[in-house]
């Protein structure tokens, strides 16, 4: 099976929100140095992508080029996207290796406490994070007729409630993978995702200080 990781890394320049989600250089930087090792470690191909290809809004939505570039599903069996505030720790297993159905769209439970807070969910939808997702040909195929995030006015909760739509309208097979694979400012977690403001408030909550240990050591 040929797997690839990919991240996403576009200057917010040229955009016409620049400010809704800020850019963390630092953050963004360990976040690749683990995923980087993570690939190594499972045999899978990495690719930072930092050149717009959707160029709508902010650079968030650029991961919907993995739907709209065919190319992507046709080399790849398993896609595994993260965005760059998704810190891999070194106890993480084989992602593919543990879901390995082609069949279905793959998906993190939504961690308990954004869950419930999140309006942008729709009733009778898995409840998801956009950060962490893996794409397959057949999850490609199916939902790309349903991607429809260019509105106006844009959504309310941006890339994630796209996405969230897409799943609903589209009848795609959704696998919920462990929330340990996108589990929010948890350093115990396989993937932590740094969410929200908790990163600007405080740089030295433990899930940050381990990602920051960890990354220290890893060969460059």
């Amino acid at each position: 099976m040929k797997t690839a990781v990919v991240q996403i890394y576009v200057d917010l320049k040229g955009y016409s929100n620049p400010e809704w989600l800020p850019k963390y250089d630092e953050l963004s930087k360990i976040s690749f140095d683990l995923t980087k090792k993570y690939c190594q470690k499972i045999n899978a191909e990495y690719f930072l992508i930092t050149d717009a290809r959707i160029n709508y809004i902010h650079p968030t939505y650029e991961r919907f080029t993995l739907f709209e570039d065919s190319s992507w599903t046709e080399k790849f069996d398993q896609i595994l996207y993260l965005d760059s505030d998704v810190f891999v720790y070194n106890n993480a297993p084989n992602i593919f290796e543990m879901y390995p159905d082609l069949n279905n769209f793959k998906v993190c439970q939504h961690w308990d406490e954004y869950r419930f807070k999140h309006k942008g969910v729709l009733p009778g939808t898995v409840a998801f994070n956009a950060g962490v997702f893996i794409l397959t040909k057949y999850s490609r195929d199916i939902m790309l007729p349903f991607l429809n995030y260019k509105k106006n006015p844009p959504y309310k909760f941006h890339d994630n409630e796209a996405l969230v739509e897409c799943v609903k309208h589209s009848n795609v097979s959704v696998q919920t993978m462990d929330v340990m694979f996108n589990a929010k400012n948890w350093p115990d977690a396989y993937f932590c995702h740094a969410w929200g403001g908790g990163k600007r408030r405080n740089p030295n909550m433990d899930c940050l200080m381990k990602a920051k240990l960890e990354a220290a050591n890893v060969d460059r």
